[in-house]
């Protein structure tokens, strides 16, 4: 006979938001998909017998998670569930006594698009800015251009902390997207990269509007 997932005794852990949650029973973990929605197929799960941790769409354990029928996620449910976050060090003796999971777990890599995005309607909007200064209905204008671009911002953060959502990773509240060089410096740590899309941002924000400034002034004094 297979592996009885549903009746294992066998504790779990998986990876939320940067933290490992556990030990659940695979009940406690279809009740974590489905009602707190905190298991994706690409979250890092781990068990007694794996070597490392793995994306949850690689284990057989999947097929007991998302693809239970209704009965079945409902089944063991019975008097009260926390859903419990349990921080890197571990106490599993309270549940099982078996093995603790590796510490160290490899993240999905989160697309920075979003923010190479963010950058270049940084740097666009700065030359807008700079090449309408001085003429007529400048003032209307400008307001537009700075309206947009913080419209631009708020989706492309929108849409990154989707991205983030989706590999698993720590996310921000949108309304970051006010102080943008903040949220970016924040995500780069969480994520363990180094912030070039921040300091880019910063040398656009200010160092290429002031030398372009400084040569449009230099250019109209002669």
């Amino acid at each position: 006979m297979g592996y009885n997932y549903n009746t294992s005794p066998v504790p779990w852990y998986y990876v939320y938001q940067d933290i490992i949650k556990g030990p659940v029973t695979i009940g406690q973990m279809q009740k974590d998909y489905n009602i707190y929605r905190e298991l994706q197929p690409n979250t890092m799960v781990w068990t007694e017998g794996m070597a490392e941790w793995a994306p949850l769409s690689s284990t057989e354990l999947i097929h007991h998670i998302m693809f239970a029928t209704n009965h079945n996620n409902q089944a063991g449910y019975g008097g009260s569930y926390q859903n419990n976050t349990y921080s890197n060090s571990i106490n599993t003796s309270q549940a099982y006594e078996g093995a603790v999971p590796p510490m160290q777990y490899s993240m999905q890599k989160a697309n920075n698009t979003y923010m190479w995005l963010i950058v270049a309607i940084c740097g666009l909007a700065s030359l807008l800015r700079l090449s309408v200064r001085g003429s007529a209905g400048a003032d209307g204008t400008i307001l537009f251009i700075n309206v947009t671009a913080v419209g631009l911002y708020a989706l492309f953060c929108a849409l990154d902390k989707n991205e983030l959502k989706r590999t698993g990773h720590r996310t921000t509240p949108i309304w970051w997207f006010l102080i943008v060089p903040v949220y970016m410096f924040i995500r780069a740590y969480r994520l363990r990269q180094f912030p070039s899309y921040a300091i880019v941002f910063l040398i656009t924000s200010f160092v290429v509007g002031f030398f372009f400034g400084f040569i449009s002034a230099f250019v109209k004094a002669f």
